[in-house]
């Protein structure tokens, strides 16, 4: 089946990257792009999309997924331990000893949290994601939705050599399993092979050993050899807190990234989960940091979510140095709101006012960001972009003319990184297959979708005391904005 669809603004993609053609065309055929232009001269379309007045582009692609609809993290907003560093990982997942349940393991509806995590990814435009290690039952379900819904995505169960929990005064401390490690490292390489038989193409296997700081070298040797013998991209969340970063110093003697480059996992097919504690910033105060210059030669790619970085008064310090070294940057979202035009737009501010230089992390970086930095990691030329050839992945966003936020328009990639919102994305095609069509995620009953995840919440909101270091309920661990008046 052919279909055009006759822009508006649409950004194709050319010798020298994307491009910008006003009153483009953009012409598919099943699942592949025939033609990028302005006049299309072939045989008829079977289906015509009119997108004039909106932004035709590719789908984004989501570096950094973690699966849910965060409950817990809801409780985060303005609050936390001080003696956690800000770091968001502890305020979740540290229970109290001989509780059932924490953050990491008490995820409620696994059916419906992977369902409610495709759906808000598609109905913000991300056609691609990559999820950054939770279990197998996790993305057991998460494969199932993408089947549903269509859309694309990278899975990776997690693995890791040590884990972090609380003694009976809400202290961290470090738990040694490394057996469990290389056990959990071959569920991980089961379900890839898994994932290989039963779906290939729609979903993918990479390798992803959780966090520098819980892994030891002897397992990020292992994943370094398997994933140059079997061409795996890996994840890892690396240089991401204060607390890993002494952690790995106190045990190493080196820096993550210096671990990381010595196990061979500092590479190209290597994706660095926040990145954003490199020695040079000078907030480790770790005196001949070299991190950056590591990082310049290896061709590994940052994985920046800036929402929620700030979200946790931490910033990537800062965009422009890591550019001016060469390494490329992807933008993901983490946790919440899954909405890569609110990421673009955090990015881009937060890097301006960090290195105070309005010309840092401009408009085409950050979207540059969002769509073909991490195509180019996992090795999909295909995708990203608008050009013939590439799969038909695509976005229309409404820039106008009935929104007041985006006009007047002169240029659409920096109304949309200013101005725009997920809410703004009108259809959503993978693979040539319309997903998302009048702003609605065909197949879901958004509304009942809501409304699940809405009593899954205060389930476990519910819980919360059951497990918190402290025993401390939600409303304790995160009170109201102002005092809650109840009926009388």
């Amino acid at each position: 089946m052919r279909t055009l669809i006759k822009g508006g603004w649409v950004v194709g993609y050319g010798a020298k990257g994307h491009e910008l053609l006003a009153d483009g065309v953009v012409v598919f055929e099943d699942s592949r792009i025939v033609f990028v232009g302005h006049e299309w001269s072939g045989a008829a379309p079977d289906k015509v999309i009119d997108a004039r007045g909106r932004l035709v582009s590719p789908g984004f692609i989501d570096s950094h997924v973690h699966m849910g609809h965060r409950s817990l993290h809801r409780l985060m907003s303005d609050t936390g331990r001080p003696e956690y560093l800000g770091q968001p990982f502890y305020e979740t997942a540290l229970k109290r000893p001989g509780a059932n349940g924490d953050g990491r393991s008490a995820l409620g509806d696994l059916a419906l949290q992977a369902r409610y995590t495709v759906v808000e990814l598609l109905r913000n435009g991300i056609t691609s994601f990559v999820e950054f290690g939770s279990n197998r039952d996790v993305h057991l379900a998460l494969a199932a939705e993408c089947e549903r819904f269509g859309i694309r995505a990278w899975l990776g169960v997690g693995y890791e050599s040590y884990r972090w929990v609380c003694d009976d005064a809400g202290r961290r401390h470090r738990i040694d399993h490394e057996e469990k490690g290389f056990a959990e490292l071959d569920v991980a390489l089961r379900f890839i092979a898994e994932l290989e038989q039963k779906q290939p193409g729609r979903v993918q296997g990479l390798l992803v050993p959780r966090d520098a700081d819980t892994c030891s070298p002897e397992l990020l040797k292992r994943t370094a050899a398997i994933a140059a013998e079997r061409n795996l991209a890996v994840a890892i969340h690396a240089a991401y807190n204060p607390w890993e970063f002494s952690e790995v110093v106190a045990r190493h003697g080196c820096t993550p990234l210096e671990l990381l480059q010595r196990c061979g996992l500092l590479g190209p097919r290597t994706m660095l989960g926040h990145c954003n504690f490199p020695a040079q910033d000078g907030t480790m105060h770790y005196p001949g940091g070299r991190d950056l210059d590591l990082l310049s030669g290896s061709g590994a790619v940052v994985s920046h979510c800036p929402v929620n970085l700030v979200r946790r008064g931490r910033v990537l310090d800062h965009w422009a140095r890591y550019r001016d070294h060469g390494i490329p940057i992807a933008l993901g979202t983490d946790t919440y709101p899954r909405d890569m035009m609110m990421q673009m737009r955090a990015a881009t501010y937060m890097a301006k006012a960090v290195s105070r230089d309005l010309f840092a992390a401009p408009a085409n970086e950050v979207f540059d960001a969002a769509t073909v930095i991490t195509a180019d990691f996992l090795k999909r030329k295909d995708l990203g972009r608008l050009a013939p050839n590439a799969v038909a992945d695509i976005v229309i966003v409404d820039i106008g003319p009935g929104s007041m936020r985006y006009r007047p328009v002169r240029d659409p990639i920096r109304a949309l990184v200013e101005c725009g919102i997920g809410e703004d994305v009108e259809t959503v095609i993978v693979d040539g297959v319309t997903r998302v069509e009048n702003r609605r995620v065909l197949g879901v009953d958004l509304q009942e979708l809501q409304a699940q995840t809405q009593e899954d919440a205060e389930s476990q909101w519910a819980g919360v005391a059951d497990w918190d270091p402290l025993g401390r309920s939600a409303d304790e661990r995160s009170p109201y904005t102002y005092p809650l008046r109840k009926p009388s």
